[in-house]
């Protein structure tokens, strides 16, 4: 389950009992068990915020707004459909 707070804070919770939660914030993820809290690894951080950037939400919000990463999406697209015709 994601909840969104609006403040830039995620929090993860993985068990219907509640008891094994991920909260995030801008720069760091923090494990919440009975046991108390610690921070994780870093290979899951970067996962996480990689996955955070590229987000169908960011692409719509964020990278479509900018015209220059659109037009080169767009001639990507044609560069590699006129290959294909060219292949074939």
């Amino acid at each position: 389950m994601l909840d969104t707070k609006g403040n830039g804070e995620d929090r993860l919770e993985f068990t219907k009992k509640r008891d094994v939660i991920q909260i995030w914030n801008a720069t760091n993820g923090y494990e919440l068990t009975y046991k108390g809290k610690k921070e994780l690894p870093k290979d899951i951080e970067d996962d996480y915020f990689r996955r955070l950037q590229h987000s169908i939400e960011k692409v719509v919000l964020v990278w479509l707004k900018t015209r220059r990463r659109l037009w080169s999406m767009v001639a990507q697209a044609w560069c590699s459909a006129g290959l294909r015709t060219r292949l074939r």
